[in-house]
């Protein structure tokens, strides 16, 4: 009821933009945790309280209208907020702002969203994209996947016997450069990138691949990076196993290219009421002995339906070779903490929380 009148308020006050819709949703998350996180050498203890251990908070608005014909016009807008702060993103809406056409052809969407090569990776993850040992120690910490693209256009396909094909592209251009004499003269493949996926779900099943490259600007010129990654996962009945690798491939400006390659194995188990997390993952940088490893430790008891309570250990190691504050990191969803500047240092944390989804 709560739900209903917070979403009508809304559409009141956007009249000629809810005069459209058949169906508007306001929705979001409030998590926030308090964590004790050692962060290595030269660095005491500290506690902090944090938005976003299990999942990053969040609001969001989204939408569809019937068009007939089995064709619906549909639109999101997410952004990001601080339970600790009150502070929003730097961008208001920078998690999602999507509009589109969703029919027997699968789903278009034009805007910014998450990247087919994100979606996918976090279908091996056994903490979710949340808690401490999850993948966005790979994805972000360690540069495996984008998160995701502006300006951009994606599908996502229909299932063909559990088989889906997603894909994406961006030319990453803002409507400031209109008209900016010196675009012309840059590498067209300044800032453009390309995304595609294949996910498979079935029974107790699901494996999927991504290949995305990504370019960035080096003056007039791109550099390139290219990642790709497989991984899996399966149910054995309250247990279920999943595991993961990939790598990435940067093109450096003065020639050569750097490349990391991250292998991940996990599993999550029904204990009680509750759900048993845990995740290793190796995270190996060019180079000798500059790798790290992460592990991670979960539990998560449903209040309700919406409301969560979870606890998580994590430990963030770093061979004593490499640089100041990585390769490994211990990430939450909405934070992440890296060790302090001293080469070779370690993170351990342990920290409670509260997920309440609305």
């Amino acid at each position: 009821m709560k739900k209903s009148l917070i979403a009508a308020a809304v559409v009141a006050a956007l009249p000629a933009f809810a005069q459209a819709q058949t169906n508007v949703t306001m929705y979001g998350i409030a998590d926030i945790s308090v964590n004790m996180v050692d962060r290595g050498d030269n660095s005491r203890s500290a506690l902090y309280v944090d938005s976003g251990g299990m999942s990053t908070s969040r609001w969001g608005v989204r939408g569809s209208e019937d068009l007939g014909g089995g064709l619906k016009a549909v639109f999101q807008f997410e952004a990001g907020v601080g339970v600790d702060t009150g502070a929003h993103d730097g961008s208001f809406f920078q998690r999602t702002a999507q509009v589109g056409l969703q029919g027997g052809f699968g789903t278009i969407k034009l805007g910014r969203g998450y990247t087919p090569a994100f979606r996918t990776y976090g279908t091996w993850d056994a903490m979710s994209y949340g808690l401490f040992g999850n993948l966005l120690s790979a994805t972000a910490g360690a540069g495996q996947a984008q998160t995701r693209f502006s300006n951009a256009i994606m599908y996502d396909s229909p299932s063909f016997g559990g088989l889906q094909v997603l894909a994406a592209y961006t030319n990453a251009h803002s409507s400031d450069e209109r008209g900016v004499a010196d675009v012309s003269a840059n590498d067209r493949d300044i800032t453009q990138g390309f995304d595609i996926a294949l996910q498979y779900k079935g029974g107790p099943l699901n494996a999927g691949a991504f290949y995305q490259q990504t370019n960035a600007a080096n003056g007039t010129d791109a550099l390139s990076t290219d990642r790709y990654g497989i991984g899996a996962g399966y149910q054995f009945g309250s247990f279920k196993l999943v595991g993961g690798y990939s790598q990435s491939s940067a093109d450096l400006p003065g020639g050569g290219d750097f490349e990391v390659e991250v292998f991940s194995i996990g599993g999550i188990m029904k204990l009680g009421t509750g759900s048993l997390h845990a995740q290793f993952i190796s995270i190996d940088p060019d180079g000798n002995d500059n790798d790290g490893q992460v592990f991670g430790i979960a539990y998560v008891h449903p209040m309700s339906k919406r409301t969560s309570l979870y606890a998580h250990i994590g430990i963030a190691n770093n061979d004593d070779s490499s640089a100041p504050g990585g390769p490994a990191q211990l990430w939450g969803s909405g934070y992440s903490y890296s060790a302090d500047g001293a080469p070779g240092s370690s993170l351990k944390g342990f920290g409670v929380g509260i997920r309440h989804v609305f």
